[in-house]
Protein backbone atom coordinates (compact mmCIF):
# COMPACT_ATOMS: atom_id res chain seq x y z
CA UNK A 1 0.00 0.00 0.00
CA UNK A 2 2.92 2.40 0.65
CA UNK A 3 4.09 1.82 -2.90
CA UNK A 4 0.59 2.63 -4.13
CA UNK A 5 0.53 5.91 -2.17
CA UNK A 6 3.84 6.90 -3.74
CA UNK A 7 2.55 6.12 -7.22
CA UNK A 8 -0.59 8.18 -6.70
CA UNK A 9 1.46 10.98 -5.14
CA UNK A 10 3.84 10.98 -8.09
CA UNK A 11 0.87 11.03 -10.44
CA UNK A 12 -0.54 14.16 -8.80
CA UNK A 13 2.91 15.79 -8.93
CA UNK A 14 3.38 15.07 -12.63
CA UNK A 15 -0.09 16.40 -13.38
CA UNK A 16 0.72 19.60 -11.52
CA UNK A 17 4.05 20.00 -13.31
CA UNK A 18 2.45 19.24 -16.63
CA UNK A 19 -0.19 21.90 -16.03
CA UNK A 20 2.46 24.57 -15.31
CA UNK A 21 4.47 23.61 -18.37
CA UNK A 22 1.40 23.31 -20.58
CA UNK A 23 2.06 26.55 -22.46
CA UNK A 24 5.50 25.26 -23.49
CA UNK A 25 4.59 21.74 -24.53
CA UNK A 26 0.85 21.17 -24.72
CA UNK A 27 1.15 17.78 -26.41
CA UNK A 28 3.31 16.29 -23.62
CA UNK A 29 0.90 17.73 -21.06
CA UNK A 30 -2.04 15.94 -22.65
CA UNK A 31 -0.14 12.65 -22.79
CA UNK A 32 0.87 12.92 -19.13
CA UNK A 33 -2.65 13.78 -18.07
CA UNK A 34 -4.11 10.83 -19.96
CA UNK A 35 -1.49 8.42 -18.60
CA UNK A 36 -1.91 9.39 -14.97
CA UNK A 37 -5.66 9.76 -15.15
CA UNK A 38 -5.69 6.12 -16.27
CA UNK A 39 -3.50 5.29 -13.27
CA UNK A 40 -5.86 7.07 -10.91
CA UNK A 41 -8.81 5.06 -12.24
CA UNK A 42 -7.15 1.72 -11.40
CA UNK A 43 -9.35 -0.41 -9.17
CA UNK A 44 -7.87 -1.14 -5.74
CA UNK A 45 -9.04 -4.01 -3.55
CA UNK A 46 -10.33 -2.91 -0.17
CA UNK A 47 -8.60 -4.32 2.89
CA UNK A 48 -11.10 -5.87 5.33
CA UNK A 49 -14.25 -4.26 3.87
CA UNK A 50 -17.48 -4.24 5.83
CA UNK A 51 -19.96 -6.71 4.30
CA UNK A 52 -23.65 -6.10 4.93
CA UNK A 53 -26.60 -8.40 4.15
CA UNK A 54 -27.20 -9.27 0.50
CA UNK A 55 -30.79 -9.29 -0.74
CA UNK A 56 -31.95 -12.25 -2.83
CA UNK A 57 -35.15 -12.33 -4.89
CA UNK A 58 -36.15 -15.74 -6.28
CA UNK A 59 -38.86 -17.27 -8.42
CA UNK A 60 -39.37 -20.91 -9.30
CA UNK A 61 -41.56 -24.01 -8.99
CA UNK A 62 -42.64 -26.31 -6.17
CA UNK A 63 -42.96 -30.05 -6.84
CA UNK A 64 -44.68 -32.30 -4.28
CA UNK A 65 -43.71 -35.85 -3.26
CA UNK A 66 -46.20 -37.69 -1.05
CA UNK A 67 -49.14 -40.07 -1.09
CA UNK A 68 -51.10 -38.01 -3.63
CA UNK A 69 -49.15 -36.41 -6.43
CA UNK A 70 -49.39 -35.50 -10.06
CA UNK A 71 -48.15 -37.81 -12.77
CA UNK A 72 -44.75 -37.02 -14.23
CA UNK A 73 -43.66 -34.77 -11.37
CA UNK A 74 -41.00 -32.61 -13.03
CA UNK A 75 -39.15 -29.85 -11.14
CA UNK A 76 -40.08 -27.50 -13.98
CA UNK A 77 -43.79 -28.43 -14.11
CA UNK A 78 -44.77 -27.64 -10.53
CA UNK A 79 -46.68 -24.74 -9.05
CA UNK A 80 -45.09 -21.26 -8.96
CA UNK A 81 -43.37 -20.05 -5.79
CA UNK A 82 -41.41 -17.02 -4.62
CA UNK A 83 -38.58 -16.50 -2.15
CA UNK A 84 -37.05 -13.53 -0.31
CA UNK A 85 -33.63 -14.08 1.22
CA UNK A 86 -31.06 -12.14 3.29
CA UNK A 87 -27.51 -13.48 3.57
CA UNK A 88 -24.14 -12.48 4.99
CA UNK A 89 -20.66 -13.86 5.60
CA UNK A 90 -19.82 -15.46 8.93
CA UNK A 91 -16.02 -15.87 8.70
CA UNK A 92 -13.25 -13.69 7.24
CA UNK A 93 -12.29 -16.25 4.62
CA UNK A 94 -15.87 -16.28 3.34
CA UNK A 95 -16.29 -20.03 3.63
CA UNK A 96 -19.65 -19.77 5.39
CA UNK A 97 -22.79 -17.67 5.09
CA UNK A 98 -25.95 -17.29 7.14
CA UNK A 99 -29.31 -17.07 5.38
CA UNK A 100 -32.71 -15.89 6.60
CA UNK A 101 -35.52 -16.56 4.11
CA UNK A 102 -39.26 -16.58 3.45
CA UNK A 103 -40.90 -18.77 0.79
CA UNK A 104 -44.46 -18.67 -0.42
CA UNK A 105 -45.80 -21.11 -2.99
CA UNK A 106 -48.27 -23.81 -3.80
CA UNK A 107 -48.21 -27.61 -4.07
CA UNK A 108 -50.91 -29.93 -5.40
CA UNK A 109 -51.75 -33.52 -6.29
CA UNK A 110 -54.54 -35.20 -8.26
CA UNK A 111 -55.62 -38.87 -8.27
CA UNK A 112 -59.28 -38.53 -9.24
CA UNK A 113 -62.18 -36.13 -8.68
CA UNK A 114 -62.55 -37.29 -5.08
CA UNK A 115 -58.91 -37.70 -4.07
CA UNK A 116 -56.96 -34.55 -4.78
CA UNK A 117 -55.58 -31.53 -2.95
CA UNK A 118 -54.05 -28.11 -3.30
CA UNK A 119 -52.41 -26.05 -0.53
CA UNK A 120 -50.45 -22.87 -0.03
CA UNK A 121 -47.03 -23.27 1.60
CA UNK A 122 -45.90 -20.43 3.82
CA UNK A 123 -42.34 -21.15 4.92
CA UNK A 124 -39.74 -19.12 6.80
CA UNK A 125 -36.44 -20.16 8.34
CA UNK A 126 -32.65 -20.01 8.54
CA UNK A 127 -29.78 -22.04 7.12
CA UNK A 128 -26.01 -22.29 7.12
CA UNK A 129 -24.36 -22.13 3.71
CA UNK A 130 -20.94 -23.47 2.67
CA UNK A 131 -19.40 -21.56 -0.27
CA UNK A 132 -16.48 -23.89 -1.16
CA UNK A 133 -14.16 -20.83 -1.05
CA UNK A 134 -11.21 -22.95 0.14
CA UNK A 135 -11.66 -25.49 -2.66
CA UNK A 136 -12.41 -23.25 -5.62
CA UNK A 137 -10.82 -19.96 -6.56
CA UNK A 138 -13.43 -17.26 -6.63
CA UNK A 139 -14.42 -16.61 -10.22
CA UNK A 140 -17.62 -16.12 -12.16
CA UNK A 141 -19.06 -19.51 -11.17
CA UNK A 142 -19.19 -20.71 -7.55
CA UNK A 143 -21.09 -23.73 -6.15
CA UNK A 144 -22.77 -23.74 -2.73
CA UNK A 145 -24.48 -26.12 -0.31
CA UNK A 146 -26.66 -25.29 2.68
CA UNK A 147 -28.83 -26.93 5.34
CA UNK A 148 -31.24 -25.33 7.77
CA UNK A 149 -34.42 -25.43 9.81
CA UNK A 150 -37.77 -24.00 8.77
CA UNK A 151 -41.35 -23.89 10.16
CA UNK A 152 -44.18 -24.14 7.58
CA UNK A 153 -47.91 -23.48 7.45
CA UNK A 154 -50.24 -25.36 5.12
CA UNK A 155 -53.99 -25.94 4.65
CA UNK A 156 -54.98 -28.71 2.20
CA UNK A 157 -58.06 -27.92 0.16
CA UNK A 158 -59.98 -30.36 -2.09
CA UNK A 159 -61.78 -29.89 -5.40
CA UNK A 160 -65.51 -29.25 -5.11
CA UNK A 161 -67.31 -30.95 -8.03
CA UNK A 162 -70.24 -28.56 -7.64
CA UNK A 163 -68.24 -25.34 -7.89
CA UNK A 164 -65.17 -26.57 -9.77
CA UNK A 165 -63.01 -24.82 -7.16
CA UNK A 166 -60.68 -26.05 -4.43
CA UNK A 167 -62.86 -24.89 -1.56
CA UNK A 168 -63.30 -28.11 0.46
CA UNK A 169 -61.44 -27.98 3.77
CA UNK A 170 -59.88 -31.44 3.85
CA UNK A 171 -58.59 -31.15 7.42
CA UNK A 172 -62.13 -30.56 8.76
CA UNK A 173 -63.43 -33.47 6.72
CA UNK A 174 -60.72 -35.70 8.24
CA UNK A 175 -61.61 -34.55 11.75
CA UNK A 176 -65.21 -35.67 11.19
CA UNK A 177 -63.86 -39.11 10.31
CA UNK A 178 -61.70 -39.21 13.47
CA UNK A 179 -58.31 -38.10 12.12
CA UNK A 180 -56.88 -34.89 13.53
CA UNK A 181 -53.69 -33.11 12.52
CA UNK A 182 -52.25 -29.63 12.73
CA UNK A 183 -51.57 -27.30 9.82
CA UNK A 184 -48.17 -26.29 11.16
CA UNK A 185 -45.00 -28.35 10.85
CA UNK A 186 -41.27 -28.12 10.33
CA UNK A 187 -38.89 -28.92 7.48
CA UNK A 188 -35.20 -29.56 7.03
CA UNK A 189 -34.34 -27.59 3.86
CA UNK A 190 -31.25 -28.79 1.99
CA UNK A 191 -30.23 -26.32 -0.72
CA UNK A 192 -27.58 -26.69 -3.45
CA UNK A 193 -26.78 -24.90 -6.67
CA UNK A 194 -24.48 -22.56 -8.54
CA UNK A 195 -23.84 -18.82 -8.31
CA UNK A 196 -22.79 -16.71 -11.31
CA UNK A 197 -21.33 -13.23 -10.70
CA UNK A 198 -22.58 -10.64 -13.16
CA UNK A 199 -20.89 -7.80 -11.26
CA UNK A 200 -19.22 -7.11 -7.92
CA UNK A 201 -22.67 -6.38 -6.51
CA UNK A 202 -24.96 -8.46 -8.72
CA UNK A 203 -25.15 -12.26 -9.04
CA UNK A 204 -27.65 -14.82 -10.19
CA UNK A 205 -28.21 -18.20 -8.58
CA UNK A 206 -29.65 -21.42 -9.97
CA UNK A 207 -30.64 -23.65 -7.07
CA UNK A 208 -32.91 -26.34 -5.74
CA UNK A 209 -34.14 -26.78 -2.15
CA UNK A 210 -35.34 -30.18 -1.01
CA UNK A 211 -37.68 -29.80 1.99
CA UNK A 212 -38.05 -32.87 4.18
CA UNK A 213 -41.10 -32.22 6.34
CA UNK A 214 -42.23 -33.65 9.71
CA UNK A 215 -45.82 -34.07 8.56
CA UNK A 216 -47.57 -36.69 6.43
CA UNK A 217 -50.72 -34.62 5.99
CA UNK A 218 -49.75 -31.97 3.43
CA UNK A 219 -51.90 -33.95 0.96
CA UNK A 220 -54.45 -35.00 3.64
CA UNK A 221 -53.64 -38.68 2.98
CA UNK A 222 -51.70 -41.02 5.24
CA UNK A 223 -51.97 -44.72 6.27
CA UNK A 224 -54.31 -43.68 9.12
CA UNK A 225 -56.91 -41.94 6.93
CA UNK A 226 -56.38 -43.61 3.56
CA UNK A 227 -59.57 -43.44 1.44
CA UNK A 228 -61.07 -46.82 0.57
CA UNK A 229 -61.23 -45.88 -3.10
CA UNK A 230 -57.52 -45.04 -3.23
CA UNK A 231 -55.89 -47.90 -5.11
CA UNK A 232 -52.32 -46.67 -4.72
CA UNK A 233 -50.27 -47.71 -1.74
CA UNK A 234 -49.64 -45.25 1.04
CA UNK A 235 -46.57 -45.25 3.25
CA UNK A 236 -45.65 -44.04 6.68
CA UNK A 237 -42.99 -41.66 5.35
CA UNK A 238 -43.55 -37.95 5.77
CA UNK A 239 -44.29 -35.68 2.83
CA UNK A 240 -41.64 -33.61 1.05
CA UNK A 241 -41.39 -31.08 -1.76
CA UNK A 242 -38.77 -29.54 -3.99
CA UNK A 243 -38.36 -25.82 -4.70
CA UNK A 244 -36.40 -25.22 -7.93
CA UNK A 245 -35.60 -21.55 -8.47
CA UNK A 246 -33.64 -18.79 -10.18
CA UNK A 247 -32.47 -15.99 -7.91
CA UNK A 248 -31.13 -12.45 -8.32
CA UNK A 249 -28.79 -11.40 -5.49
CA UNK A 250 -28.11 -7.70 -4.91
CA UNK A 251 -25.32 -6.39 -2.64
CA UNK A 252 -26.61 -2.85 -2.04
CA UNK A 253 -25.11 -1.93 1.32
CA UNK A 254 -21.54 -3.31 1.60
CA UNK A 255 -18.45 -1.10 1.35
CA UNK A 256 -17.45 -0.25 -2.24
CA UNK A 257 -14.29 -1.86 -3.59
CA UNK A 258 -12.88 1.57 -4.52
CA UNK A 259 -13.27 2.93 -0.98
CA UNK A 260 -9.55 2.67 -0.14
CA UNK A 261 -8.49 4.48 -3.34
CA UNK A 262 -10.85 7.37 -2.65
CA UNK A 263 -9.51 7.70 0.88
CA UNK A 264 -5.96 8.06 -0.43
CA UNK A 265 -7.01 10.76 -2.85
CA UNK A 266 -8.72 12.71 -0.07
CA UNK A 267 -5.55 12.51 2.01
CA UNK A 268 -3.48 13.85 -0.87
CA UNK A 269 -5.89 16.71 -1.43
CA UNK A 270 -6.04 17.75 2.22
CA UNK A 271 -2.40 17.19 3.29
CA UNK A 272 -0.16 19.92 1.81
CA UNK A 273 2.92 18.30 3.34
CA UNK A 274 2.55 15.33 0.99
CA UNK A 275 2.59 17.48 -2.15
CA UNK A 276 5.30 20.06 -1.29
CA UNK A 277 8.36 20.29 -3.53
CA UNK A 278 10.53 23.09 -2.21
CA UNK A 279 13.27 22.95 -4.86
CA UNK A 280 10.88 22.22 -7.76
CA UNK A 281 12.82 19.20 -9.03
CA UNK A 282 9.70 16.99 -9.39
CA UNK A 283 10.40 14.89 -6.27
CA UNK A 284 8.20 15.64 -3.24
CA UNK A 285 10.01 16.79 -0.11
CA UNK A 286 9.04 13.74 1.98
CA UNK A 287 10.95 11.54 -0.50
CA UNK A 288 13.69 14.02 -1.57
CA UNK A 289 17.21 13.11 -0.36
CA UNK A 290 18.62 16.40 -1.74
CA UNK A 291 15.91 18.95 -0.93
CA UNK A 292 17.69 22.10 -2.18
CA UNK A 293 18.78 21.16 -5.69
CA UNK A 294 19.55 24.28 -7.83
CA UNK A 295 16.81 25.21 -10.28
CA UNK A 296 16.90 23.41 -13.62
CA UNK A 297 19.33 20.67 -12.51
CA UNK A 298 18.37 17.17 -13.65
CA UNK A 299 17.86 14.79 -10.71
CA UNK A 300 17.42 11.05 -10.08
CA UNK A 301 14.45 9.36 -8.37
CA UNK A 302 15.81 10.41 -4.95
CA UNK A 303 15.93 14.08 -5.96
CA UNK A 304 19.75 14.27 -6.08
CA UNK A 305 21.70 15.81 -9.00
CA UNK A 306 22.75 13.27 -11.61
CA UNK A 307 26.36 12.07 -11.69
CA UNK A 308 26.58 9.90 -14.81
CA UNK A 309 30.26 8.99 -14.44
CA UNK A 310 30.03 8.48 -10.64
CA UNK A 311 33.13 10.58 -9.96
CA UNK A 312 31.56 12.45 -7.05
CA UNK A 313 31.05 15.67 -9.02
CA UNK A 314 27.41 16.35 -10.10
CA UNK A 315 26.86 16.65 -13.84
CA UNK A 316 25.94 20.33 -13.66
CA UNK A 317 29.40 21.05 -12.12
CA UNK A 318 31.27 18.35 -14.03
CA UNK A 319 33.35 19.51 -17.03
CA UNK A 320 33.98 15.92 -18.08
CA UNK A 321 30.99 13.58 -17.76
CA UNK A 322 32.79 10.59 -19.23
CA UNK A 323 35.49 10.05 -16.63
CA UNK A 324 36.26 6.30 -16.27
CA UNK A 325 35.12 4.73 -13.01
CA UNK A 326 37.74 5.04 -10.26
CA UNK A 327 39.61 7.92 -11.90
CA UNK A 328 40.92 10.65 -9.59
CA UNK A 329 39.33 13.99 -10.50
CA UNK A 330 39.58 17.58 -9.39
CA UNK A 331 36.71 19.83 -8.29
CA UNK A 332 35.63 20.26 -11.90
CA UNK A 333 35.32 16.53 -12.52
CA UNK A 334 38.41 16.50 -14.76
CA UNK A 335 40.83 13.58 -14.47
CA UNK A 336 44.06 14.09 -12.55
CA UNK A 337 47.15 12.09 -13.48
CA UNK A 338 48.76 9.82 -10.93
CA UNK A 339 51.81 12.08 -10.78
CA UNK A 340 49.72 15.19 -10.22
CA UNK A 341 47.65 13.38 -7.58
CA UNK A 342 50.86 12.23 -5.82
CA UNK A 343 52.09 15.82 -5.76
CA UNK A 344 48.79 17.04 -4.32
CA UNK A 345 48.88 14.26 -1.73
CA UNK A 346 52.53 14.90 -0.83
CA UNK A 347 53.05 18.63 -1.44
CA UNK A 348 55.51 19.14 1.38
CA UNK A 349 58.22 17.50 -0.76
CA UNK A 350 57.72 19.86 -3.73
CA UNK A 351 57.94 23.38 -2.22
CA UNK A 352 60.76 25.74 -1.36
CA UNK A 353 62.13 25.79 2.15
CA UNK A 354 60.67 29.22 2.86
CA UNK A 355 57.26 27.93 1.78
CA UNK A 356 57.53 24.66 3.66
CA UNK A 357 54.28 23.57 5.26
CA UNK A 358 53.94 23.11 8.96
CA UNK A 359 52.36 19.72 9.67
CA UNK A 360 49.59 19.71 12.21
CA UNK A 361 47.81 16.70 13.69
CA UNK A 362 44.03 16.59 13.74
CA UNK A 363 42.68 13.16 14.74
CA UNK A 364 45.25 11.42 12.61
CA UNK A 365 44.64 13.58 9.48
CA UNK A 366 47.32 15.89 8.06
CA UNK A 367 46.84 19.58 7.34
CA UNK A 368 49.31 21.90 5.69
CA UNK A 369 49.57 25.58 6.38
CA UNK A 370 50.50 27.82 3.47
CA UNK A 371 52.67 30.80 4.05
CA UNK A 372 51.05 32.91 1.33
CA UNK A 373 47.98 35.08 1.90
CA UNK A 374 44.50 33.56 1.51
CA UNK A 375 42.11 35.31 -0.91
CA UNK A 376 39.81 37.64 1.02
CA UNK A 377 36.60 36.09 -0.32
CA UNK A 378 37.56 32.73 1.23
CA UNK A 379 38.09 34.14 4.71
CA UNK A 380 34.58 33.08 5.74
CA UNK A 381 35.44 29.48 4.82
CA UNK A 382 38.29 29.40 7.34
CA UNK A 383 36.10 28.85 10.41
CA UNK A 384 38.93 28.27 12.89
CA UNK A 385 40.97 31.22 11.55
CA UNK A 386 44.15 29.19 11.15
CA UNK A 387 44.85 30.52 7.66
CA UNK A 388 44.19 27.12 6.11
CA UNK A 389 41.17 25.60 4.30
CA UNK A 390 40.67 22.12 5.76
CA UNK A 391 38.71 19.34 4.07
CA UNK A 392 35.86 19.66 6.61
CA UNK A 393 35.66 23.41 5.96
CA UNK A 394 35.64 22.81 2.20
CA UNK A 395 32.93 20.14 2.54
CA UNK A 396 30.73 22.41 4.70
CA UNK A 397 31.07 25.27 2.24
CA UNK A 398 30.10 23.08 -0.72
CA UNK A 399 27.11 21.71 1.20
CA UNK A 400 25.99 25.26 2.05
CA UNK A 401 26.30 26.13 -1.64
CA UNK A 402 24.18 23.14 -2.69
CA UNK A 403 21.63 23.98 0.03
CA UNK A 404 21.44 27.59 -1.21
CA UNK A 405 22.76 28.87 2.11
CA UNK A 406 25.81 30.50 0.55
CA UNK A 407 26.39 33.62 -1.59
CA UNK A 408 29.18 31.87 -3.50
CA UNK A 409 28.77 31.35 -7.22
CA UNK A 410 29.70 28.25 -9.18
CA UNK A 411 32.90 30.02 -10.28
CA UNK A 412 33.74 30.78 -6.63
CA UNK A 413 33.33 27.10 -5.71
CA UNK A 414 35.60 26.07 -8.58
CA UNK A 415 38.25 28.57 -7.44
CA UNK A 416 37.89 27.31 -3.86
CA UNK A 417 38.56 23.76 -5.09
CA UNK A 418 41.68 24.98 -6.93
CA UNK A 419 42.89 26.89 -3.90
CA UNK A 420 42.27 23.89 -1.62
CA UNK A 421 44.30 21.54 -3.83
CA UNK A 422 46.99 24.17 -4.33
CA UNK A 423 47.63 24.62 -0.59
Amino acid sequence: MKRFIKKITAAVAFLAIASVAGAQDDEITKLLEKYYQDKLRTEVEVENPTYRPVIGLSTGFMTFWGDVQNQGNSPLLGKPAFKLNLSGFIDRKHNFKWNVFWINGEISGYYDKDINFKTQINQYGVNLEYTFATLFKRGKFNPYLSVGFSPINFSPMGLNPLTGKYDRNLRKESEKKGTKYGETSFTIPVDAGLNYALHDRVAIRLGATYNYTFSDYLDNVSPTNRPDSYAKKTNSQTDSYLFTYLSLNLDLFSDPKTFRRKTYMQVLENEDALTMDQDGDGVFDFDDMCPDTPSGVEVDEKGCPLDKDNDGVPDYLDQDNSTPLGTNVNGKGVAISKDDFAILDNQFGAVRREDAAVTLSDRGARKYKQKGAMPTKFASVDKNRDGDISYEELKQTVNDFLDKKSTFTTQDINELYEYFFAQ
